[in-house]
């Protein structure tokens, strides 16, 4: 009865070792297929979207920040002056990748 699962366990072990190359090329060559080729321009375009959506980002979190000062009285200032400075940002952002005229 040993002797009967060592042979099958042997058997695939040695089944899967002959697939093994053909199913890694059809998994390559599935990945190549399903990645998209992307332009520079969509490279471009891609990474100044990143950057406007951080920047946006920043202006949400400092907006939410000086509502929170306000509320509790504290840190309004500084918490107006890191909006200023979130927005100016953005501003300068959108002038740079051609959003705002």
């Amino acid at each position: 009865m040993m002797s009967t699962t060592c042979t099958h366990t042997t058997q695939a072990e040695q089944i899967a070792r002959e697939i093994e190359p053909i199913m890694r090329r059809f998994v390559a060559q599935e990945v190549a297929r399903l990645t998209p080729s992307l332009t520079p321009a969509q490279v471009k375009a891609a990474r100044a979207d990143r950057e406007i959506l951080d920047a946006s980002t920043k202006v949400g979190l400092a907006t939410d920040g000086l509502l929170q000062a306000r509320f509790s009285g504290a840190g309004e200032i500084l918490a107006r002056n890191k909006l200023l400075t979130a927005t100016r940002q953005l501003h300068s952002l959108m002038k740079k990748h051609g959003r705002l005229p």
